[in-house]
């Protein structure tokens, strides 16, 4: 595995160290990740989007619902203190 990272500014107020900072920050957290802004490139991105639209794409507006139905047994089980 090897190759150039090459960072693509989808966020126009985002310096590239920021977006930099930002991708090191989720591979060295537990558990990892990275930030679906910063997996794709301006056409990839406008791609997806329109994906999400397309009626037979379903998990967004799914989870959605899920969530907006499930608010408050959610907000029950977290409670309300903070960190």
């Amino acid at each position: 595995m090897g190759g150039n990272v090459h960072f693509h500014d989808q966020s126009p107020h985002a310096t590239r160290a920021a977006l930099r900072d930002e991708l090191l920050a989720g591979l060295r957290a537990t558990p990892k990740s990275v930030s679906p802004k910063l997996l794709y490139d301006r056409r990839g991105s406008a791609l997806f989007d329109r994906i999400c639209e397309q009626p037979e794409y379903y998990p967004t507006r799914t989870e959605e619902g899920i969530l907006t139905e499930s608010v408050t047994a959610i907000a029950e089980v977290g409670g309300t203190r903070r960190r």
